[in-house]
Order: C-alpha cells, then structure tokens, then sequence
C-alpha cells in the first residue's frame, strides 16, 4: 500500500509539473560546453531554431543565449553579440551599430576605426564615446562588426571606464567566431 501511495504521489507531482498553459521561460545563465577536442568552452547564438555562431570563450564564463543575441559575462567584464538580421555585409551592420546596440549603449559616435579580420573574412572595430543604457552615464564601448556564414554580427563591450582586460575579452571571443 505504502508503494502504490507514493507511486500515485510521485506520478500527481509529474503531472502538474507541466501544466502550466502561460509560462513564458527567460533563459537562464549557462555554463558553456567544451569545444569538441579542446577544453574551451563553447556558446551560441541562435536566430530562430537554427545556430548562427560559435564562439569560444574562457573557463568560467557565463553565456545566456536568446534569439539572436549572447550575452557573455565573465570576470574580466561583459560582451554582448547580435545578428544583425537584413544586413548583408560589414557596412550594412556599421551602419546599423547605433541601433543594435541601444539595449546596452545608446548615442554611440565612433572616434576610433580599424580594419581587422575576423573569422577569415574582413570586419571592422570601432571605438568610441555615448552613453550605458541602464543608467544613461557617460560611456566608452568597442565594437566590431563581422560575418560568418553568410551573416553579419556585433559584438560590443562597454563601460563608464573601459578596461583593457574587457576589451582583450571581446577580442578573444571574437577571433573564435565561426559558423555552425
């Protein structure tokens, strides 16, 4: 008896478990899987049920990956990247930096430019001056516009006081984008 009480609890609690017809899930932080063969640890960002981009990032970084975007958070700072849909090349996504960045930096004004190349194919990195979303302070951000796979992203690290330790981050996600 004891058995079929706790078989009928058990399969009640299961049952109700999934039930709810409105729950809407934020995703919630993750800790990146290893690279297959390597040991480091990989996120992705998705558009839509399909990946998108692999990055490579390191040991104890916090990846939150939602349609289109990945948030990085480590102990060196914080990078965010976007698929900048509708975009179909580098200048198409500097040219919409100011846009897709707003969440996290608004008024972005590049005061710095370079050529670079990412994920073999070439990209641009910008610096310069605007203002944190969150708390509209007075900011720096860098960021760099790229392709892979036929897409283009944006990749953006940002702070009151930017430091080099964020930037190196950034740039060394960055370099490990490749296409699924």
């Amino acid at each position: 008896m004891r058995t079929f009480v706790l078989c009928l609890v058990a399969a009640i609690a299961a049952a109700s478990a999934g039930c709810s017809s409105d729950h809407k899930s934020t995703p919630a932080p993750s800790k990146p899987a290893p690279a297959p063969g390597t040991s480091a640890p990989v996120c992705t960002i998705r558009d839509h049920d399909r990946d998108a981009l692999i990055v490579s990032t390191a040991p104890g970084v916090e990846c939150t990956s939602t349609d289109g975007e990945l948030h990085l958070r480590g102990r060196d700072g914080y990078v965010e990247l976007w698929l900048v849909r509708g975009a179909r090349s580098v200048q198409d996504g500097v040219a919409r930096v100011p846009e897709v960045i707003k969440s996290e930096f608004t008024g972005f004004t590049a005061t710095q430019r370079e050529s670079i190349t990412v994920a073999g194919a070439p990209a641009v990195r910008m610096m310069g001056k605007g203002a944190e979303a969150d708390d509209s302070d007075p900011g720096t951000a860098d960021v760099v516009v790229f392709t892979a796979g036929g897409r283009v992203f944006v990749a953006c690290t940002h702070a009151e006081s930017m430091s080099e330790s964020a930037r190196r981050m950034m740039m060394s996600v960055v370099q490990t984008a490749k296409a699924p």
